[in-house]
């Protein structure tokens, strides 16, 4: 299992490939969490969630 987690230090293409999937999860999670870039924050995404989606609080 460590051998599966584990990445040589100098393999710049696993660093461009986490850096490029930083690069786009992050403004989608701040925007469900904080309300940046156009969200409507952590209130109104459990208010989504709850109300039209249908799932549990």
């Amino acid at each position: 299992m460590k051998k599966i987690l584990s990445t040589n230090p100098t393999d710049t293409t696993a660093l461009l490939a986490r850096l490029a999937l930083g690069i786009v999860v992050f403004p989608h999670g701040a925007q469900k969490l904080l309300g940046w870039f156009g969200g409507y924050g952590f209130n109104g995404t459990i208010g989504f969630l709850t109300g039209t989606a249908g799932l549990p609080g």
